[in-house]
């Protein structure tokens, strides 16, 4: 199985926390913790980051900040996570939600223009998938509005807009160190603020409304409470987890790029195909490769690949509802139609991308959705065939062997094991061609059949070489002499790849294959 994501692990994770220990400070704003927030000011320029135990808190902080009260507008793309609202929702904001750009998750600045009040208080803008919005449009209408702009930056950490990192354009921005994201430390969060008048209150706020920043820097003999505030301090155990990514956070990005570039080469080849779009590298920007993502044309055909994945042993997922549809939005702010965001609500689909998927996986996957797509084939292990494929087989096998379903049942339960692979070509949702990939001390390539209706049109040949194309090995072929021309034809003999052997040395083939081609393959036609 290849999950959707695998936290990302770095080897000296568990040798720094034991040092925590060794320290004797597991409690916020430890050495680690110090560590960390020094990284982030060499490496991003941040005026003040502050370590948080999850984005969502870095969010309400920023609510806070703002004394954010009923009344109070705040302008978010519809499409992103619940937190960008409810952070300031808690406090009593009214949530503007406005669209997306057509080609684009990121919020759309003539959206922004259109929804602007008296009342708008903020602008807090996501950057989807580490990809920077339209920054320079978007300061513009901040300043022109004298509106504060927010950056909830959860997927965007190592990210840049013309060369300056996403994260230092608003107010104050928000990052996310949750297992999903490229760097982790479980659960975590950064608080970057970029306006001194923040800084102090920040503080303040973290430390559960008291001043015990400040006494912990020898400014006060005590401390005391002294505005609002709650527990927001990060454990220095999760900085040290986090540490040590900081500080490779270049190699890591360098490979996930690598991993993005695989996908995106392979499926842009596809778009011909009028399945979907695919993302794209934004101009002005240095990404950090968080998300590859296909842009379906419709939900039936993003249903179809995620299936087909699926049945490959391969989990990929969609993304946000958007939030103006959701029942609580409806009901608090009423109900309106953003169709660029509910495009992309429905027809996202996410493939795997994190450090520890191999690029030979990664290219598994795209032959998997290429071969369907372009060829109409799939391949899937036996243990994941389900009863409706199953079903499609032995109707087609009836064409050619008359025996009844229970007998092809019982064929198959005592010969077909669970890594064995069935070969499947499909012509408009219809099964007109079908092999068997017999997983044995070598490969043995069985049942190679195609629909009585579809022959002499080219299929036969397809899907022969789709089945030499997976395997990849020289062997034998096991056919009647009137055929030998056939294979002739689509390759099958040259550079003797091939030895013919007759239908009279079957049996004999069967018992001496795991001697004499192990490691090659015995095609069985």
């Amino acid at each position: 199985m290849i999950p959707y994501n695998c936290p990302y692990y770095h080897d000296s994770c568990i040798k720094n926390i034991k040092l925590t220990y060794k320290y004797g400070i597991q409690a916020g704003d430890g050495s680690f913790s110090k560590k960390c927030e020094n990284i982030l000011i060499e490496k991003y320029n941040f005026k003040k980051p502050l370590l948080v135990t999850s984005c969502t808190h870095a969010l309400e902080m920023m609510a806070m900040l703002l004394n954010i009260k009923e009344g109070d507008e705040i302008i978010i793309p519809s499409y992103t996570f619940v937190s960008t609202a409810s952070a300031f929702v808690q406090f009593g904001a009214t949530i503007v939600c406005v669209d997306s750009k057509e080609d684009d998750p990121n919020i759309d600045p003539n959206e922004i223009i259109k929804n602007i009040t008296q009342n708008t208080k903020a602008i807090c803008i996501v950057h989807y998938a580490g990809w920077a919005c339209d920054m320079d449009q978007i300061v513009k209408i901040c300043e022109d509005n004298n509106i504060i702009l927010l950056e909830d930056a959860a997927q965007a950490i190592n990210s840049y807009y013309k060369n300056k990192p996403l994260g230092t354009f608003g107010a104050m921005s928000a990052f996310s160190f949750h297992e999903t994201k490229n760097i982790n430390c479980g659960e975590g969060g950064l608080l970057v603020i970029n306006d001194d008048k923040y800084i102090n209150r920040a503080e303040i706020i973290r430390e559960k409304g008291t001043n015990r920043t400040s006494f912990f820097k020898g400014e006060l003999s005590k401390y005391e409470w002294v505005d609002k505030g709650s527990s927001y301090l990060l454990s220095d155990i999760l900085a040290a987890y986090l540490y040590p990514q900081l500080q490779d956070i270049d190699t890591i990005i360098s490979y996930r790029k690598e991993l993005w570039k695989i996908y995106h080469i392979n499926m842009k080849k596809l778009e011909s195909y009028n399945y979907f779009k695919v993302c794209y590298e934004h101009n002005d920007c240095i990404g950090n490769y968080h998300i590859f993502y296909l842009l379906f044309n419709s939900c039936d055909k993003l249903k179809e690949i995620k299936n087909l994945l699926k049945l490959n042993d391969i989990l990929s997922t969609t993304h946000y509802v958007p939030l103006h549809i959701s029942k609580y939005y409806k009901t608090h702010f009423g109900e309106i139609s953003l169709l660029n965001s509910e495009n992309f609500g429905k027809n996202i689909l996410r493939l795997p991308l994190y450090n520890s998927l191999t690029i030979e996986y990664c290219n598994d996957i795209c032959n998997v959705i290429t071969s369907y797509i372009k060829h109409n084939f799939f391949h899937i292990k036996h243990s994941q065939l389900n009863y409706e494929y199953l079903d499609m087989i032995i109707k087609l096998k009836s064409q050619f062997w008359n025996f009844s379903k229970d007998s092809q049942l019982k064929w198959i339960n005592k010969n077909v094991n669970k890594n064995d692979i069935h070969i499947l070509l499909f012509e408009k949702e219809k099964l007109i061609g079908y092999g068997l990939i017999m997983k044995k001390n070598c490969n043995i390539v069985d049942s190679i059949i195609i629909d009585q209706n579809y022959k002499s049109k080219g299929y036969g040949g397809k899907l022969i070489q789709y089945i030499t194309n997976y395997i990849q090995y020289s062997g034998f072929l096991l056919c009647e002499e009137k055929n030998i021309s056939f294979y002739e034809k689509y390759g099958w003999l040259q550079n003797n790849n091939l030895e013919i052997i007759g239908k009279d040395v079957r049996d004999n083939l069967y018992k001496m294959s795991y001697k004499l081609i192990q490691n090659n393959i015995m095609y069985n036609i």
